[in-house]
C-alpha cells in the first residue's frame, strides 16, 4: 500500500517519512533510513526527516552519523516539536556516552 501512495505522490515528504516509519517498525531498517533520505532530497530542510534518519542511523550503529543528524533537527525544530527535540537530546547524550 506504502509502495502505490509513494508512487502517487513521490514528491511529498510526510509519505517518504510515513514509509521510512513503517518499514522500522517491521525490522527493516536500511530501507527505513533510505526513505529518510529521500524525504530529505526532496526538502532537505524537513526537520522530522532528521529526526528519523537520526534514529535510524542509531538503531543500525552509526553513532556519529546519528548525533549529527539529531543535532541537524534540533537546529531546524519548530517549537511545537518540543517533545521529540527532548527525545532527541537525550538521544545524543547516549550516543556520546
Amino acid at each position: 500500500a506504502w509502495e502505490k501512495t509513494v508512487e502517487l505522490a513521490g514528491q511529498n515528504v510526510l509519505n517518504w517519512n510515513s514509509r521510512g516509519l513503517c518499514l522500522a517498525r517491521m525490522g527493516r531498517l536500511e530501507e527505513a533510513l533510505a526513505s529518510h533520505d529521500k524525504s530529505l532530497a526532496i526538502d532537505p530542510r524537513f526537520s522530522l526527516g532528521k529526526f528519523y534518519k537520526g534514529l535510524r542511523e542509531a538503531d543500525l550503529g552509526k553513532r556519529e552519523d546519528a548525533v549529527k543528524s539529531l543535532q541537524q533537527f534540533l537546529a531546524l525544530a519548530s517549537p511545537t516539536l518540543a517533545a521529540l527535540a527532548q527525545q532527541a537530546r537525550q538521544r545524543i547524550e547516549e550516543l556520546k556516552a
